[in-house]
C-alpha cells in the first residue's frame, strides 16, 4: 500500500506519530516521508531512532497553512496524528487546545484536497482533530480501519434539523412516519418503534407473555440482549448450540432439544431466533417447530435490516410473531441509537405500543371507566419509557431511503472478501438456503492447524496494522452471570470452537476497495 509512495505526517515526534513511523519503515518501503513537528529536541530524537533513506524533517507548526504545504510537496498520503493532548496548553485551555487540533487537522485536509490522487487519513488522539479529517470521509483513510461505522450524509443531517426547527422533539408524527415506511417496506401490519433493541426484544417478551417459571430458549452466539430479555421476564434461559456451517441456531439441534424437553416438560414459551450478521436462521423449520411445540418465535433481525427469506423481507411475519430490529450506528442503518418491533398481529402491536409508554393509554377501548374527558388517560399494566425520539425517527426514515444502496455496497464488499480470501487458511462465511444476508458482518473464522501464530496473535496483530476487528461474539453462557445460573464449558461446543477462531473483519459501505486490500494484506501476512 506504502511501497514508492511519498508520505507526509504531521505529528510525527509525538507517540502515535512514532509508531506509525515504525511500522511503516518495518513492512514497507516508502519513497519519501516528511515528518512535521515543532519540538527540535523530539526531531532529533526521531531522527536517531530511525536513520532511514528517504525521509525528511520539517521544523513547523502544522497550523501554519503555507510551511505544512510546502512539506507535503507532491506527496500521495498525508497522516494527521497531531494534537495538543498531553500538554500544558490542554490542561489550562483546552478550548483553545480543541481549536489548535481542529485548525491543524483542517490544513492538512487542504493539504490533501489540492491534489485528486491525493489521500488523507487521521490518527491523531484527539477528537476535534480527527472530526477535522473525517469532512472528507469520502476519501480513503490510511489510519485506522473501523470493523464497523455509521454512513451519514447531509440529507441526514438536514431531516435531523428538520425536527429541531419544528415544534415536535419527542412524540411526534415522525415517529409514526418512519414506522408505517417500515412496516411497509417489510410487509408487515404494525411496526413499533422504542429507543433501542434491547428495550424491543424485552417488551416483545412480555408481550408474547413470558414470565416467572417459562423458559427462553435462544443462541449462545450473540449479543447479551437476546438472552437477558428473558431475565428481564423472570424467565429461565437456556441456549441451542450454532450450526457449524451459517453459525446460526441449529434447527436440527433445536428439534432434538425440544423432543426431549417435550418429554421431561421443560418446553420453551419464546424462542429468540438471531440472524446473526444479517441472515436468517432455517425459519422456516422454526416456524414448523412452534407451531408444534407451542412457542413464540421472536427474531432477533439486529443485523438484519433490508434481508430476506424465503423470497419476502425479513420482518414480514410469515415464519415469526415478532421481529426486532435494531438502528444502533454500526448496524445497516441508524437512527443514532433506536429499535423496532414488527408483527402482524394487532393484539399485539396495541399491547407493545402501551409497554414502550408506561403502560398507558388514551384509548376509551382500553380503559376501566368511562374516560373524565380529553386529557385523561389510565395505565392499565406496568410498562417501561422505552420511547424513541422524533429526532431519532428522523434520521432512521431519512436512512431508510438508502437501505437498497447500503446493503447491495456491503454484499459487494462480502463477495470480494470471499474472492480475495478464498486461498488464506481461514474458513468464510456460510449461507443459509432461502436466506439473503444483509451482510451486517464479515466473520471468518482462523484454521489454526495451519497457522503459526494463535488466535489472539493474529487479532492484535490486525489492530496494531491499523484494522480494529472485533469478535462477536463471546457465547452468552460462559459470561460470568450466566456461569452463576449453572452453565460452563463444554455445555455447547460450536460456539465455544467457533469463539476460538472467529474475528469479524472491516466491513461498512464506506470501506472502500483499497482499504479492503489493505486489510486483506495485513491477514494474509499474519496467516500466511
Amino acid at each position: 500500500m506504502f511501497n514508492g509512495k511519498s508520505i507526509f505526517i504531521s505529528g510525527g515526534t509525538g507517540s502515535v506519530g512514532r509508531t506509525f513511523i515504525r511500522r511503516l519503515v518495518e513492512q514497507y518501503k516508502p519513497k519519501r516521508l516528511a515528518v512535521c513537528t515543532q519540538n527540535e529536541l523530539k526531531q532529533r530524537e526521531v531522527q536517531q531512532a530511525f536513520n532511514t533513506s528517504g525521509m525528511h524533517y520539517f521544523l513547523g507548526d502544522v497550523r501554519d497553512i503555507e510551511r505544512s504545504h510546502q512539506a507535503v510537496g507532491d506527496g500521495d498520503f498525508v497522516v494527521h496524528a497531531a494534537a495538543l493532548k498531553q500538554s500544558t496548553a490542554a490542561q489550562y485551555s483546552p478550548a483553545e487546545s480543541i481549536l489548535t487540533n481542529a485548525d491543524s487537522a483542517e490544513n492538512c485536509n487542504a493539504d490533501a484536497s489540492d491534489n485528486a490522487e491525493r489521500q488523507v487519513g487521521s490518527l491523531s488522539p484527539d477528537m476535534a482533530a480527527n472530526s477535522g479529517a473525517e469532512r472528507i470521509a469520502a476519501r480513503p483513510f490510511v489510519g485506522m480501519i473501523p470493523y464497523g461505522r455509521q454512513s451519514l450524509d447531509q440529507a441526514d443531517i438536514d431531516a435531523v434539523v428538520e425536527v429541531l426547527q419544528s415544534d415536535w422533539l419527542t412524540q411526534g408524527p415522525t415517529i409514526e412516519r418512519f414506522e408505517r415506511a417500515m412496516s411497509e417496506r417489510c410487509q408487515a401490519e404494525f411496526a413499533v418503534a422504542v429507543c433501542n433493541a434491547t428495550a424491543a426484544l424485552h417488551i416483545a417478551c412480555v408481550a408474547a407473555g413470558l414470565g416467572p417459571g417459562d423458559r427462553l430458549w435462544t443462541t449462545p452466539n450473540t449479543f447479551l440482549a437476546s438472552a437477558n430479555c428473558g431475565r428481564y421476564c423472570g424467565a429461565t434461559v437456556d441456549f441451542v448450540d450454532i450450526d457449524p456451517q451459517t453459525w446460526n441456531l441449529d434447527a436440527d439441534v433445536l428439534a432434538s432439544r425440544l423432543a426431549q424437553a417435550e418429554l421431561d416438560g421443560t418446553l420453551p414459551k419464546v424462542l429468540v431466533a438471531v440472524a446473526f450478521s444479517g441472515q436468517s436462521c432455517d425459519m422456516r423449520k422454526i416456524a414448523g417447530l412452534a407451531e408444534r411445540y407451542g412457542f413464540t418465535v421472536i427474531e432477533d433481525a439486529s443485523h438484519a435490516v433490508g434481508a430476506s427469506y424465503a423470497g419476502r423481507p425479513v420482518g414480514c411475519g410469515e415464519f415469526a410473531a415478532m421481529t426486532v430490529f435494531s438502528f444502533h450506528p454500526v448496524k445497516i442503518i441508524t437512527s443514532a441509537e433506536g429499535g423496532m418491533v414488527l408483527t402482524n398481529r394487532p393484539d399485539l402491536a396495541e399491547r407493545l405500543q402501551r409497554l414502550r409508554s408506561h403502560g398507558m393509554t388514551y384509548d376509551p377501548q382500553q380503559m376501566t371507566e368511562t374516560s373524565h374527558g380529553p386529557w385523561y388517560y389510565q395505565q392499565v399494566e406496568l410498562g417501561f419509557n422505552y420511547r424513541i425520539t422524533d429526532l431519532q425517527a428522523a434520521l432512521g426514515l431519512s436512512q431508510l431511503g438508502k437501505l437498497d444502496e447500503f446493503v447491495s455496497r456491503r454484499r459487494e464488499l462480502a463477495a470480494r472478501y470471499d474472492r480475495l480470501l478464498a486461498h488464506l487458511p481461514l474458513t468464510l462465511p456460510g449461507t443459509q438456503a432461502d436466506a439473503q444476508s444483509a451482510r451486517h458482518l464479515y466473520v471468518v473464522r482462523l484454521q489454526l492447524d495451519r497457522i503459526k501464530l494463535s488466535h489472539r496473535q493474529v487479532f492484535e496483530g490486525l489492530r496494531a496494522a491499523g484494522v480494529r476487528v472485533n469478535l462477536h461474539y463471546i457465547p452468552v453462557h460462559l459470561q460470568p452471570y450466566y456461569r452463576q445460573l449453572g452453565f460452563t464449558e463444554g455445555d455447547f461446543p460450536q460456539a465455544e470452537r467457533y469463539y476460538a477462531e472467529a474475528i469479524s473483519l472491516p466491513l461498512f459501505p464506506l470501506l472502500s476497495d483499497e482499504q479492503q486490500d489493505y486489510v486483506v494484506e495485513q491477514l494474509r501476512r499474519l496467516t500466511e
